[in-house]
C-alpha cells in the first residue's frame, strides 16, 4: 500500500521536469504566433516619441525580432517595401512598443537598423488581422535632416522634418494623422514653415523609357505633373504623380504600375490598401480620378483628379548623311 504515495511522488517530479524543460518562447524564435508576437512588446506610456535618441540607442539583443516570423504577420508586398534584401545591409528589427485606440485596434512600433535606422508603426485589428503601416521616423538619412514622430493617447500621429538650412535656419514640416474607420491613415493638418507653393517635384521615373504610344510627361504646370514611362510588360505601364493645390497647402505624390485595361484606358490599384486611381488618355491629354480612398498619399482636402497636357517632346536635329567620296 506504500507503493502508491512512492509512484504518486516520482510521476510528479517527472511531469515537473518534462515541464521545466519546455522551451519559453520569444519574438526571437521562428515559430511564433502572431498572438505571441503581441504579447511580446513593451506596453508605452502615452504620449510617446521616437526620435533620434530612441533610434540610436544601442540594440538590446533581447528585443529583437525573428525577420521569419514577422514576414508571415505582414502582407509580402508591405514586407518587400520596408526591408528589400536589395541592400548588402540585411535589416535587423527591434521591438520598440505598443498601443491600442477606442476601437481595439493594436498598433506595434518597431526600430529596423540597416544601413540607416527607421521606425515603423504597423496596425491589427482586434482579431489580429493586418490593416495598415507606416513608417514614422529615420535617422541618417543624410546630414542635417531628422525625422520623428510623437503619438498620442488616441493614437494620432505627429511626423515632424526638420531639415537645416544655412545657419540657424530649419524648415520645418509637421504631418498629423490618423487611423481612419476604413483602415486609411489620414492626414488632419500639415504645418509647415515653409512656402511649398514653388515646390518642384523631382521625377523618379524621368530617365525611363518612353517608346510606348501615351509614355510621356503630362503637365499643368510645374509643380503638378503626371509621368507615364514604359513597363517590361506592354500591357502595364509605369507612372509618377505630383500635384500641389491651394498654394501648396494640400499636395499628393504617388508611384506606381498601373494596368492597361483599354486601348485608351489605366488603372492603378494599391496592393496594401483600398487605392486606386483610373488613367484616361487621347493624343494631348490624359485625365486622373480616384476609383478608391487614396488618403495616405495626399492631403485630406483634395485628390488625385484633373487633366493633365501632354508635354510636346524637343525635335531632335536630324543627321547629316555623309556623302560618299
Amino acid at each position: 500500500m506504500r507503493l502508491i504515495p512512492v509512484c504518486l511522488a516520482v510521476f510528479v517530479l517527472v511531469l515537473a521536469s518534462c515541464k521545466s524543460d519546455k522551451k519559453i518562447k520569444t519574438q526571437a524564435d521562428d515559430d511564433i504566433t502572431l498572438k505571441e508576437f503581441v504579447s511580446f512588446f513593451p506596453a508605452a506610456s502615452f504620449p510617446y516619441t521616437i526620435n533620434d535618441t530612441v533610434l540610436n540607442k544601442k540594440e538590446n539583443d533581447s528585443l529583437k525580432v525573428s525577420m521569419v516570423a514577422f514576414k508571415n504577420f505582414i502582407p509580402d508586398s508591405v514586407y518587400s517595401r520596408y526591408f528589400s534584401t536589395k541592400n548588402k545591409t540585411k535589416p535587423r528589427l527591434f521591438l520598440l512598443a505598443k498601443g491600442k485606440d477606442s476601437d481595439e485596434n493594436i498598433f506595434l512600433f518597431l526600430k529596423s537598423v540597416a544601413a540607416g535606422k527607421k521606425a515603423y508603426v504597423f496596425c491589427f485589428n482586434k482579431k489580429l488581422e493586418y490593416i495598415n503601416s507606416k513608417e514614422i521616423a529615420e535617422t541618417d538619412k543624410y546630414p542635417g535632416y531628422r525625422q520623428y514622430c510623437e503619438v498620442n493617447k488616441s493614437m494620432n500621429f505627429k511626423i515632424v522634418k526638420e531639415t537645416k538650412k544655412a545657419g540657424d535656419q530649419f524648415d520645418i514640416k509637421e504631418d498629423n494623422f490618423f487611423l481612419d474607420n476604413s483602415g486609411q491613415f489620414r492626414t488632419a493638418v500639415i504645418i509647415s514653415n515653409k512656402d511649398l507653393s514653388d515646390e518642384v517635384p523631382v521625377n523618379p521615373i524621368d530617365t525611363l523609357p518612353r517608346k510606348n504610344k501615351f509614355s510621356a510627361d503630362y503637365l499643368q504646370d510645374a509643380k503638378n505633373i503626371v509621368s507615364v514611362r514604359d513597363a517590361a510588360n506592354a500591357k502595364e505601364c509605369l507612372f509618377f504623380i505630383h500635384f500641389s493645390k491651394q498654394n501648396g497647402d494640400c499636395t499628393g505624390e504617388l508611384k506606381g504600375k498601373a494596368e492597361i485595361i483599354a486601348p485608351n484606358k489605366a488603372k492603378f490599384t494599391d496592393k496594401s490598401g483600398p487605392c486606386g486611381i483610373e488613367f484616361y488618355f487621347t493624343n494631348t491629354t490624359v485625365s486622373i480620378k480616384e476609383a478608391g480612398g487614396c488618403g495616405s498619399y495626399r492631403g485630406i482636402t483634395c485628390f488625385f483628379e484633373g487633366s493633365y497636357t501632354r508635354k510636346k517632346e524637343p525635335v531632335k536635329p536630324k543627321e547629316k548623311k555623309k556623302k560618299k567620296k
